[in-house]
C-alpha cells in the first residue's frame, strides 16, 4: 500500500521586501505535495539566528539584504549552513546570474515575479537532494 503521507520541508525564507515575502509565503502555502513549516528572516542577521534556533530542510535567499547583498550573500550563508540546500531568490534580470550562483553553491535560481517552475516545487527538489 502506498505511503499517502506528505512530507514535512521545514523552509527559511530570507527577503527583506514583505510584498515579495508574502507573495513567497503564499505560493508555498498554496502547494499540495507537502506540508510546509515556513520560517521569514528580513535579514542575514535573522536569518542565522534562525539557523541556530531551528532545523531547516532549505533555505530560499534573497541575495539583496539590508545587511549583505549579491553572491557575497550566498557565500556567507554556505558557511554557516553547508548542509542545507540554498535556492536563490533575485529580481536582477543579470544574464549568467544562475550559473554563477550554482558555481557559488546554490541549488537553483527563482526570478521574483517572473512566471516559471512553481517556487514550491524547485524548494521540494531541494530539500529532497
Amino acid at each position: 500500500m502506498a505511503n499517502l503521507t506528505k512530507p514535512l520541508i521545514r523552509a527559511l525564507l530570507v527577503e527583506d521586501d514583505p510584498v515579495a515575502a508574502g507573495l513567497l509565503q503564499a505560493q508555498v502555502r498554496a502547494d499540495t505535495e507537502a506540508d510546509w513549516e515556513l520560517r521569514l528572516a528580513g535579514s542575514l542577521e535573522e536569518a542565522f539566528a534562525a539557523l541556530a534556533d531551528a532545523a531547516v530542510d532549505v533555505i530560499a535567499l534573497d541575495l539583496m539584504l539590508p545587511d549583505s547583498g549579491g553572491l557575497d550573500t550566498l557565500e556567507r550563508v554556505r558557511r554557516e549552513a553547508p548542509g542545507i540546500p540554498v535556492v536563490v531568490l533575485t529580481g536582477l534580470e543579470q544574464d549568467g546570474l544562475g550559473e554563477t550562483a550554482r558555481r557559488h553553491g546554490a541549488h537553483d535560481l527563482v526570478r521574483k515575479g517572473r512566471p516559471g517552475r512553481p517556487v514550491a516545487r524547485i524548494l521540494r527538489e531541494a530539500a529532497g537532494r
